[in-house]
């Protein structure tokens, strides 16, 4: 056998070898490998994870309170902080919804109704940013048309009246998820006077 023959079947073979390789990872024969970072992992195509650091808890910050606003209203800021699964603090896409409830039983029975909902999108990436405080690491939403009874819980002396004097505020975070769909990340906070 000549030197050329030899030369034609190795390029044939490896020809045929890279043809298998590529129809094997097209086809989904070979399940990639996912891992976080940079790197390759041995025995097969490397991904990156999708969205390895997504929001996976949300906390209603003791940060938040009742406030007036430079019009004088009275407007509860509230803050809101998202953790990654290994508990870092990150920012996170999504809808974030706020619900309000008014103690409704006597002598505090744990009974209530929901009294407000506000609802903020924070899909948009610009938006999002203004939303986000970097020096407390919390988003801060300003939530105004409050009732009276809790515009009363701001004020003291002579404009502060009877009432329940606490309510709690839930928060409620869908944010969606690598693989499809979304994830609901929730928390609460009781705020009394």
């Amino acid at each position: 056998m000549t030197k050329v023959a030899t030369s034609s079947r190795v390029v044939l073979v490896l020809q045929a070898s890279v043809m298998v390789l590529l129809c094997a990872v097209s086809s989904g024969c070979l399940k990639p490998q996912y891992r976080s970072g940079s790197g390759v992992a041995a025995g097969g195509a490397v991904r990156v994870e999708p969205g390895p650091f997504a929001p996976t808890m949300i906390r209603v910050h003791p940060l938040t309170h009742l406030d007036t606003n430079e019009r004088g209203e009275v407007v509860l800021l509230v803050h809101v902080q998202m953790r990654d699964r290994w508990s870092d603090v990150c920012k996170g896409t999504g809808t974030i919804q706020f619900f309000l409830y008014q103690p409704t039983g006597l002598g505090g029975a744990g009974q209530e109704e929901q009294v407000l909902r506000w609802e903020v999108s924070l899909d948009d990436l610009d938006a999002n940013a203004v939303f986000f405080d970097p020096a407390t690491q919390t988003y801060r939403f300003s939530l105004r048309n409050l009732p009276s009874w809790v515009q009363q819980m701001a004020r003291s002396g002579e404009g502060a009246t009877a009432g329940p004097g606490r309510f709690r505020l839930l928060a409620r975070f869908a944010t969606p998820k690598p693989e499809g769909g979304h994830a609901v990340l929730v928390d609460e906070l009781v705020i009394s006077r």
